[in-house]
């Protein structure tokens, strides 16, 4: 197994800065050199490198050195990090401090001692004057700097005749002398607190028209305008611009720039990520690189955090979810959390209907329209609303489509797209859970019949009706090629609603849905993607003629002896010639034999509701069927219990009753026998329990009974 590997967001180092520059900014880096170089302003310069939070300030300062170090001028470079002297008053003290200590020249270093003292009792004087009245401003920008400097007496009777004018004079002189530029780089001055970027400026403002020093400050001008503000100076952009002469801003990322990061991230993944899970993978991500997530990646930052997270999630969702697709997801909860708070919050408004909620007849286009206002409030709380738009357009179609926009293909579950209901609901959890229903292994019981045993096998309670549903959206999205294998797969589809899982989950309270509708649909959606109504015609026949699938075949029948265009069943329900109708009648009938006899019938989905069915579309061999269960079981248990399953209510669960329809039950036993062999087995048997006592209960008196305690319901 590849070990996962996270990028760092370690800036470029001095030395191998330029050589390691991968957006193109060694151009902006000189034009600073050259600002820096060829000034002949006797007061010194200030330049700021602007730019927003991870846009690369540090790794162009590195440049800027890397060139200034290259020049054959060979300033001397101070660096100065306010943000790691961590205390407002020590930030004079260690400014001074650290140019001091850098000059120590070799060819000149009697002239350089003398300008590094200057320097230092410049700085001194600046915690002596808070003393003396009058002496503000300059004071106040220094606080408690230099306490720990000397003894103050001492200091004090030292300079107690020199007035600041004369010790900054006598700076500017020594420096003159040195005839050696020194430039100050100063980063990190927006990762202060408001009140130290203020203290920070005051210092540039106060020292920095020394000769021969020039600055270069790494700032974001809008995070320094704000601690202005805060600080209570009027117009701070203003303010700024009176201490910095030179202002230039970062170039946004180019098209280029922004080619090679991704390039970078992506080789950084674990190999099998790149591995053609899904057809059509590598133009999916292209698309979604340049025209969805391109916008969001403003600063090299973004490209690092983005892909940090795709390392993390991705493994999980390796073949469940195309790559494209987890890199947008990831953009989504770095760059647009409101956006991917909203879709955990409501995904079905990105989708349309989803899972549990598909009961609810609403179309998709109708959930989605009528989720574009709280879609557009998420939208708005995102720092590049825009930006977030085309993504959100790139990820999901059915939005794109409301929205009267492009989107790349349309919702293409075989494709691996988060635009698919079941894949968004695992992409959500950001890994494939055992609960969770594997489009990977969905696909692989549509492509592989002989894998279908084993997959139904590891269905569990939590997640087999979502996986028909998977089913059927998948199939739908197969070309017509896989018709000469559709009947067999539908078939199966049927048949899982009479497995052991399926039966089991069906009788928890809260189950979503009716599992025979699920797999109907699942079958129609395949008929339709695939083949056309007549083949529908031919599957439907298949299924009932099968024995192996009741109560789906019986579905099917009732559907056609029903027909409506309004049937959710359509255009399955093709059974109109009566010659058909009987053929298929007369093999239910044999196969429903069959299964009774077998003692199979029993443990099907809903064989209550397959009697019930049966007797409305063929009564006189009603009797024949009783008879076969009469052998197999003379107490008949199974038949009342089943037979009478008719409700279920929140208040104690499932409940029994007598059919309103008394003829229903009567084709098969006339309800007088019925009502004597239920009084008898009462009389008789003292040892039935709960729920079959219940039922027994319910036969005898024509009370609705509850099956958990035989409490009469009250409804």
């Amino acid at each position: 197994m590849d070990t996962l590997i996270l990028k760092d967001d370690k800036p470029l180092q001095c030395g191998s800065s330029i050589e390691q520059d991968k957006l193109s900014r060694n151009f902006y880096a000189r034009s600073v050199v050259a600002a820096l170089l060829q000034n002949e302003s006797p007061t010194g310069l200030v330049v700021s490198i602007e730019g927003s939070w991870g846009s690369g300030k540090t790794s162009t300062l590195a440049m800027v050195e890397d060139l200034l170090n290259a020049s054959a001028m060979k300033p001397v470079i101070v660096h100065f990090n306010p943000w790691l002297i961590g205390e407002r008053d020590a930030l004079l003290k260690q400014f001074f401090t650290q140019i001091a200590a850098e000059l120590e020249l070799p060819d000149t270093p009697a002239k350089a001692e003398k300008a590094a003292d200057a320097l230092i009792e410049y700085a001194k004087a600046f915690e002596l004057l808070k003393y003396v009245p009058d002496a503000e401003p300059y004071a106040s920008a220094v606080g408690s700097a230099f306490t720990a400097a000397g003894n103050f007496l001492l200091g004090w009777a030292r300079h107690k005749k020199k007035s600041l004018e004369l010790l900054k004079s006598e700076v500017e002189v020594a420096l003159k002398n040195l005839a050696k530029p020194i430039i100050i780089i100063i980063d990190d001055i927006d990762r202060l607190y408001p009140t130290e970027v203020f203290e920070m400026i005051r210092i540039v403002k106060s020292v920095g028209d020394l000769p021969f020093l020039s600055y270069v400050l790494a700032v974001d001008s809008n995070y320094v305008a704000k601690a202005l503000g805060v600080a209570n100076i009027p117009n701070p952009n203003t303010y700024l611009d009176k201490i910095i002469q030179v202002r230039l801003p970062l170039p946004r990322l180019s098209v280029i720039a922004k080619e090679r990061l991704i390039d970078d991230a992506l080789n950084s993944l674990q190999a099998a990520a790149l591995e053609e899970h899904f057809k059509d993978q590598k133009n999916r991500l292209g698309y979604l690189l340049s025209e969805g997530l391109s916008p969001l990646l403003e600063q090299p930052r973004d490209i690092v955090r983005i892909f940090n997270t795709v390392a993390m999630i991705e493994p999980g969702l390796r073949g469940e979810v195309v790559l494209a697709d987890i890199i947008g997801l990831a953009a989504l909860m770095i760059k647009c959390q409101p956006v991917f708070e909203h879709i955990q919050r409501s995904p079905h408004h990105y989708v349309g209907n989803i899972a549990f909620e598909r009961r609810v007849l609403t179309s998709e286009e109708e959930v989605i329209k009528d989720s574009a206002r709280e879609r557009k409030e998420a939208v708005n709380l995102c720092s590049n609303p825009n930006a977030t738009w085309s993504l959100i357009h790139s990820l999901f179609p059915l939005v794109a489509q409301e929205d009267k926009k492009f989107s790349y293909g349309s919702k293409v579950e075989n494709a691996g797209r988060i635009s698919s209901p079941a894949r968004l609901s695992v992409a959500l959890q950001l890994c494939l859970n055992p609960q969770d229903v594997s489009m990977a292994m969905a696909k692989r019981y549509i492509d592989d019949s002989e894998s279908r045993a084993s997959i139904e096998d590891s269905l569990m309670l939590d997640n087999c009706t979502e996986f028909m549903e998977a089913l059927g959206e998948l199939i739908s999205t197969y070309p017509k090629s896989y018709e000469p294998k559709l009947q067999d797969f539908c078939l199966s589809v049927a048949s899982l609603v009479d497995s052991e899982v399926i039966v089991a989950r069906s009788k928890m309270a809260h189950a979503p849905l009716n599992p025979e509708s699920t797999a109907i649909i699942a079958i129609k959606l395949a008929v339709q993607a695939i083949a056309n109504e007549r083949a529908g015609a031919q599957i439907a026949r298949h299924i009932v003629k099968s024995g192996k699938a009741f109560t789906v075949a019986t579905d099917l029948l009732s559907a056609s002896f029903h027909r409506s265009s309004t049937n959710p069943h359509y255009p399955l329900q093709a059974f109109t010639n009566p010659n058909v109708m009987k053929e298929l009648l007369d093999s239910h009938f044999q196969n429903l034999i069959d299964a009774i006899g077998n003692r199979a019938f029993f443990s099907t989905r809903n064989p209550g509701m397959v009697l019930m069915i049966f007797a409305q579309l063929d009564r006189p061999r009603c009797a024949d069927l009783f008879k076969a269960m009469l052998v197999v079981d003379p107490s008949l248990d199974d038949f009342v219990s089943h037979f009478l399953a008719l409700g279920w209510d929140s208040t104690n669960g499932d409940y029994f009753s007598i059919p309103s329809d008394i003829a229903v039950l009567e084709a098969y036993c006339p309800l007088t026998e019925l009502t004597s062999r239920a009084l008898l087995r009462l009389q008789t048997d003292n040892e039935l329990k709960l729920p079959l006592k219940a039922a027994w209960r319910c036969m005898a008196y024509g009370k609705p009974l509850y099956a958990k305690d035989g409490t009469v319901v009250s409804r």
